[in-house]
């Protein structure tokens, strides 16, 4: 019989101290999916203010946006990959005891506050670390969701990637030729080609590996402090009466915890009308924003407390109980569901066949044998 434990969306740590994020690695994926332990599809921020004067329809290109397999995209590869690398130069297994992307963590992180989103996700405890994972059935029933969107709301999806091409170079200025600056308006968008960050981070004594999409850098990369840098590039709907701002923040809020967790500073926000025209373009310090927000005066609604430190705290009560809770070489599906909106589910899998399946998802041979190699090095050494 499966093991069954519940977490209330009330529980908050008592000792939540985050460890500033600290990038350990990078990697780049092409259209192939293939990962590359390089910065090739680094972008450069360039949105100068004469472009977003000329009315910048942000729909143009949807009819041949890629759009990337989200059973791909999750897979935890490009993490364990920069992983094999560090632990290759150092001869030691990393002490990170949870490895995941920070999608997911922001997921939890935000939880209390922005639960209208079913979700199901995968923890396997595989040489004394938790690896986590979006369940595979749960993202194809996703897929099956998305198939019935309509075309105004792929639109307005599609400007997202549009800003992007828009407000980036594929190198700093300088070396940019006018053709390729010119170019962007015709560039095809796609979700797969991708440049990331992987960070180490914690909660008290408990470190976390984060893999996470980084949409660009300023004005080019610093080596000595690459976090410093990156920009997170976001696109919503102008505000023009109190019900937008009420919306936006939430967006803000939801963007904020992706910047937070991988340690990106800058957030620039495209305002694209009903039409996907880009009408105005507004930058947030990632620091400032939940001050921002307190302060704002027009929110009229009641702040009984302070949902940004408050969210850090629930995050922080999370991070402990699946450390507290899952054990060695067992497999778990955390799932939430509006249904039973006061907590989170963590339930034991037991059904061999379907353990085995998640386990190989998540854990590809070759990171198997990477790991058993380099036990072996450790006991020679020894």
């Amino acid at each position: 019989m499966s093991k069954e434990k519940i977490l209330p969306l009330a529980a908050r740590s008592k000792k939540a101290m985050l460890r500033q994020p600290k990038q350990i690695a990078y990697f780049s994926r092409d259209l192939n999916y293939k990962v590359h332990p390089d910065r090739s599809n680094l972008s450069y921020y360039y949105l100068p203010d004469g472009d977003i004067d000329n009315n910048i329809d942000l729909s143009v290109g949807s009819k041949h946006f890629l759009l990337g397999d989200s059973v791909e995209l999750s897979k935890l590869d490009p993490i364990l990959l920069a992983l094999k690398g560090i632990e290759k130069e150092s001869g030691a297994k990393t002490k990170d005891r949870i490895i995941t992307w920070r999608g997911i963590m922001r997921k939890l992180l935000t939880l209390p506050y922005d639960s209208e989103e079913d979700f199901v996700l995968d923890v396997v405890s595989f040489d004394g670390q938790l690896f986590i994972q979006f369940n595979v059935p749960y993202l194809k029933s996703k897929d099956v969701q998305k198939q019935g969107d309509t075309e105004f709301h792929k639109k307005l999806q599609f400007s997202g990637y549009k800003f992007e091409k828009m407000a980036t170079l594929p190198k700093p200025w300088p070396e940019c030729t006018r053709k390729e600056i010119d170019n962007r308006a015709k560039s095809k968008c796609n979700n797969i080609e991708q440049y990331g960050a992987i960070v180490r981070t914690g909660i008290s004594r408990i470190k976390i590996l984060i893999g996470g999409e980084v949409d660009c850098t300023a004005d080019f990369y610093d080596e000595n402090d690459p976090l410093s840098r990156y920009i997170e590039l976001k696109t919503t709907r102008t505000i023009n009466q109190y019900k937008d701002m009420v919306t936006f923040e939430k967006k803000l809020f939801r963007t904020w915890a992706q910047c937070f967790l991988l340690g990106i500073p800058r957030i620039i926000y495209g305002f694209r009308d009903d039409n996907c025209i880009l009408r105005t373009v507004e930058e947030f310090s990632t620091n400032d924003v939940p001050l921002m927000v307190k302060n704002n005066p027009l929110n009229e609604q009641p702040k009984k407390e302070n949902c940004y430190m408050s969210s850090i705290n629930f995050y922080g009560a999370v991070v402990e109980w699946l450390n507290e809770s899952v054990k060695d070489d067992q497999v778990w599906k955390l799932s939430y569901s509006k249904r039973n909106k006061q907590y989170l589910v963590l339930k034991e899998v037991t059904d061999e066949n379907e353990k085995q399946q998640i386990v190989e998802s998540a854990i590809p041979a070759w990171f198997k044998e990477w790991r058993s190699e380099l036990k072996n090095s450790e006991c020679n050494n020894d």
